[in-house]
């Protein structure tokens, strides 16, 4: 039986801090020294060299289980 992301997320989960960013990418550094280039088109606004990160690995059919259970946390929320 394989492990879900809802069951150990800190497994699939890596804290970085953005080292660079120019046009093209952002280079993002974990505390174990890995660079990951990221498309600075895919970054989340106002975000500046020296913040800190969280890089997430989920499959497609996480992701779509992730926005579902969003959904249903908000319209639950707006009930009552």
């Amino acid at each position: 039986m394989g492990l879900h992301n809802y069951e150990k997320p800190q497994l699939y989960t890596i804290d970085a801090k953005v080292e660079e960013i120019n046009d093209q990418f952002a280079i993002l550094k974990s505390a174990c020294n890995i660079e990951f280039r990221w498309p600075t088109e895919k970054l989340p606004p106002k975000i500046n060299i020296g913040d800190s990160v969280k890089l997430k690995l989920i499959t497609k059919e996480t992701g779509e289980e992730e926005k579902y259970t969003e959904m249903r946390n908000l319209l639950n929320a707006i009930v009552d």
